[in-house]
């Protein structure tokens, strides 16, 4: 997995590869060699939460820039890389168009088809017709929240200073701490730079650790008080 002269990798994580390939190569290649017949027709399995909330119009091969740029090595500006999929041993995914992993490209927050289905608003209990939009990564969409926050009067020190000034942690499964810029900046063995994948117009760069979950997991297991609120949790 290791290429530091391809464009793709200059684009996506420098000269360190982490976690990111599980979800551009790692997957699908798993899915091509244990069961190809998912492989094969894996625009059907994308495509399918979109045809129930969304309707026909939706269940295109659409999908959002966000991840396909993070995590599919898609690029904002010249779009898929053929030779990657070639050089990984996945050229079957080039054909048609990649249809098979979306080659109509939403940015986060592009309405996708004509809204809610009567069938999945009742299933969640919404009205039907309310938009439906092009996705962030659960991350990408706690940084925006972060980034984007107005905070006056609070007494920080990023009060009145530009949105590239601010860094965003968000923490859950892993930690990721991410900042946003006007300019490419290339950082090694930090992913990115990603253009407009979580704030229009700004590139991204995510550094973080994979298992803090698990650490704060640890650390909740391990307090004295811990088997006492699980016995009442597990009573409820």
């Amino acid at each position: 997995m290791r290429n530091p002269g391809a464009t793709t990798w200059a684009w996506t994580w420098g000269p360190a590869v982490s976690e990111q390939p599980l979800w551009t190569r790692g997957a699908p290649s798993w899915l091509s060699q244990t069961s190809p017949s998912i492989s094969g027709d894996l625009s059907s399995t994308t495509m399918s939460s979109r045809l129930r909330t969304s309707g026909p119009r939706a269940a295109l091969p659409q999908r959002s820039l966000c991840s396909l740029v993070c995590k599919w090595t898609y690029s904002a500006e010249k779009g898929w890389d053929d030779s990657f999929w070639k050089m990984v041993g996945l050229e079957d995914l080039v054909t048609d168009n990649y249809s098979k992993i979306g080659n109509q490209v939403l940015p986060p927050g592009a309405s996708l088809g004509s809204g809610l289905t009567p069938e999945a608003a009742e299933d969640l209990g919404l009205p039907p017709g309310i938009a439906v939009a092009a996705s962030l990564i659960d991350a990408h969409a706690g940084g925006l929240g972060v980034i984007g926050a107005d905070v006056k009067g609070h007494g920080l020190a990023c009060e009145g200073q530009p949105v590239t000034s601010r860094l965003a942690v968000i923490c859950g499964t892993s930690s990721c701490h991410m900042g946003i810029s006007k300019n490419p900046i290339f950082v090694p063995g930090v992913w990115g730079p990603y253009f407009s994948a979580m704030v229009p117009g700004f590139w991204l760069n995510e550094g973080g650790q994979s298992v803090t979950g698990k650490l704060i997991d640890h650390m909740v297991q391990g307090h004295a008080a811990f088997p006492e609120l699980q016995a009442k949790a597990t009573a409820r």
